[in-house]
């Protein structure tokens, strides 16, 4: 059983980093969704002296001390950023300040990641007692097609990620668990009583 537990876990990360790895490196699938502004330094300027730290940022963005407003004051606010959205621009992003990128270490993590994520999903798949290999395949499918539903769609939904984007990060998860889990389902079989 621990076998079982560990290959599953270390094989289904490794396969599922390795897909990830010619997704984004060798496929031009993602980068084909992202853009550029058309002034890259000018826009870079203005994030620069207008964002007091790193963090999550959005146009229109909350007022400071929304929180504590009465609620006849959010209402107004909203109804306000309600305006300013349809009038645009809408924008939603990341900013990091002096970061330096460790490729090194963002692989190394990700693959802790892929392997943890592997590890829970073996775990299921040991407890699917009476399923052919084909079901325990379908059944880290549909998984994975929850996890898409549960984190991917809602920034479709609420964020206004393009809907190109989010089909290829769909995609790309359920192709890397299907891809992870015709190894998972092999080696992870559950013992028959």
């Amino acid at each position: 059983m621990m076998r079982s537990l560990v290959l599953g876990s270390v094989l289904g990360g490794v396969i599922v980093f390795a897909w990830t790895a010619v997704s984004w490196m060798l496929l031009p699938w993602h980068s084909s969704h992202m853009k550029s502004f058309t002034d890259e330094a000018a826009v870079a300027q203005v994030i620069r002296d207008n964002t007091p730290s790193g963090g999550m940022f959005a146009i229109p963005g909350w007022p400071s001390g929304y929180d504590a407003m009465t609620q006849a004051q959010k209402d107004s606010c909203s109804a306000a950023m309600t305006q300013k959205m349809a009038d645009g621009p809408y924008f939603y992003g990341v900013v990091w300040r002096g970061v330096k990128e460790d490729m090194g270490r963002s692989m190394g993590v990700s693959l802790l990641f892929d392997v943890l994520a592997a590890l829970l999903v073996t775990m299921l798949v040991m407890r699917t007692g009476g399923m052919s290999w084909a079901g325990r395949v379908m059944f880290i499918v549909t998984v994975a097609l929850a996890v898409c539903m549960i984190a991917i769609v809602p920034n479709w939904v609420w964020w206004h990620h393009p809907s190109g984007y989010v089909v290829v990060s769909m995609a790309d998860v359920l192709i890397a668990w299907t891809l992870a889990g015709m190894v998972i389902a092999r080696v992870a079989a559950p013992k028959r009583a």
